[in-house]
């Protein structure tokens, strides 16, 4: 077990950080290579939609959608305070997107020209494979920090990064792997801002903490708790040091936060974002059974590397109170809010899609548990293959929204209900365990089968199924369960075989992996 200081902060354990450089990089492009070799290459919702015209707009330097028709039912947007249609998506979000659209215009530009399209959309998902994988390496980092093995460490990431649903939702355009990422390393410098007493990590942490909330409005309400933690329960208080690492902290936060004012501004004419109508009607109970325990959208059955964290939270806070009392009080803040939501389950999102920014933290309260005994790493062992097959794999071999939907209409054929009642539908697949998505997947696999067959034998979809503009594709692709691999629709469509030359990036990063993996381990250095 890791050794513990006074105020509960456990010792960094010894060894060469080059080797723990070393393995978290491994870790990061093992996930990565992963994650681009199985994403889908399309867009999932509005939502990302949005999120993709907000990111075009800002590389052109406005904030303003090029679009001239009406959007509603395509693009999530809202009106800015000029009249004219803006992204709702965070500016935090954007400015991570930005990149992935960048390079896959430039990209295109090697392709014809109706198939550019393609091309900057797949440079646009491909930046939360790339999000999801950096938080696995810096979840990684954070558990040796809070005193495991490097052995330890690795089992935690890769279950979070293939044991979990963070998983496909790093192949959507969706905001949360962004702000899992941010929170992940704010909490990875707070760590080290306990043990070494920095102005300069005070003002790190708060800068990041803020940027946490970029990404995330409702996230802006952890900058306390983030402070607190560094500043309350210290062994030796000196008001006057307190005064200097609050002030340090606090100016950190001030930069990100002069940009979210800026930016509210200049889109909204008000200090806000572009999400509104979050109506808090759910019962606080329905939503935190909902969100954790329901068979649809439990948070148990879409990361069951969870259930070993539960069994482990005493042990975990005995271990290191003060990081446990920091994770308990992001979560209460958080659930204050999302269990509440009218739409706290993420409507079609694969599991409790607003719990995935918590989950690399949460799953890092094993961090000083794990060395602890053999049945904790079995535990976990178990908890990663189990979510790998399951919650991992199968999500990622079809679209979850052609599941989620199949099923609903299924639910809604047998109860004999119209379409209005659509949303009664989709609280039966929340909290029935025969209709959870789950099973639903688990019943496709041979329908996923049947479909692989028929394309291999050229009866399957051709290219002139394919509809021609997005908008159009954005229900198209869950029409009916089929491979979710961009290669594989790539292939379908007629599309330029230098797109393949895209494959060459996960297998470089495959390799330098597992080159990385094997490398000799020098004197001292142990797992």
């Amino acid at each position: 077990m890791a050794e513990i200081k006074a105020e509960g902060v456990p010792v960094h354990p010894s060894g060469p950080k080059r080797a723990d450089r070393r393995r978290g990089i491994a870790i990061g492009l093992m996930l990565l290579a992963v994650y681009l070799v199985t994403m889908g290459g399309h867009t999932y919702s509005i939502d990302d939609e949005g999120y993709l015209a907000g990111s075009r707009a800002l590389l052109h330097g406005t904030v303003e959608l090029d679009q001239q028709s009406d959007l509603t039912g395509k693009i999530a947007a809202t009106r800015s305070k000029d009249g004219e249609w803006t992204s709702i998506a965070a500016i935090g979000v954007l400015i991570l997107d930005a990149p992935g659209v960048a390079l896959g215009r430039v990209a295109s530009f090697g392709f014809p020209a109706d198939q550019r399209e393609d091309v900057i959309r797949l440079g646009f998902l491909a930046t939360n494979s790339v999000l999801t994988a950096l938080t696995g390496m810096v979840l990684f980092f954070l558990c040796r920090r809070l005193g495991s093995s490097r052995r330890a460490a690795t089992i935690l990431a890769l279950a979070f990064g293939l044991g979990t649903f963070a998983w496909p939702h790093s192949a959507t355009g969706f905001s949360e792997p962004g702000t899992a990422l941010m929170l992940t390393l704010a909490m990875l410098v707070s760590v080290r801002w306990w043990e070494e007493r920095s102005w300069r990590l005070a003002a790190l942490v708060g800068l990041l903490a803020g940027c946490v909330g970029l990404t995330r409005v409702t996230t802006f309400v952890f900058v306390p708790v983030f402070l607190l933690a560094g500043i309350v329960g210290r062994a030796r208080f000196d008001r006057r040091e307190t005064i200097r690492q609050s002030m340090a902290f606090g100016a950190g936060s001030l930069v990100v936060f002069l940009v979210f004012a800026a930016n509210s501004y200049i889109r909204f004419g008000k200090l806000g974002a572009g999400y509104s109508g979050l109506e808090l009607v759910t019962p606080f109970y329905t939503g935190m059974f909902g969100l954790f325990l329901s068979p649809g959208k439990g948070l148990v059955f879409y990361a069951p590397i969870v259930i070993v964290v539960l069994f482990a939270l005493r042990q975990s806070y005995l271990a290191n109170r003060r990081y446990a009392l920091v994770v308990l009080a992001i979560m209460t803040l958080h659930l204050v809010v999302y269990s509440r939501l009218v739409f706290w389950a993420g409507d079609d999102a694969y599991g409790p899609r607003y719990l995935i920014p918590l989950l690399p933290i949460c799953i890092a309260l094993l961090a000083p548990v794990l060395d602890t005994g053999r049945q904790w790493i079995r535990g976990a062992i178990v908890a990663g293959v189990a979510g790998f097959l399951v919650p991992g794999l199968l999500g990622s071999l079809m679209y979850f929204n052609a599941v989620g939907w199949a099923q609903r209409s299924e639910v809604m054929r047998e109860r004999n209900t119209t379409k209005g009642d659509w949303l009664q539908a989709q609280l039966v697949t929340h909290f029935n365990p025969s209709y959870s998505p789950l099973m639903s997947f688990v019943r496709s696999v041979p329908l996923l089968g049947d479909s692989i067959s028929e394309q291999l034998a050229g009866d399957g979809i051709s290219a002139e199924s394919v509809p021609d503009t997005f908008d159009t594709r954005l229900n198209w692709y869950a029409g009916s369960i089929q491979p979710d691999f961009w290669w594989w629709w790539w292939a379908l469509k007629d599309g330029s075989a230098l797109l393949y030359a895209f494959l060459l990036v996960p297998v470089a990063a495959l390799i330098s992996s597992v080159l990385l993996f094997r490398e000799p381990r020098r004197a001292g250095e142990q797992d």
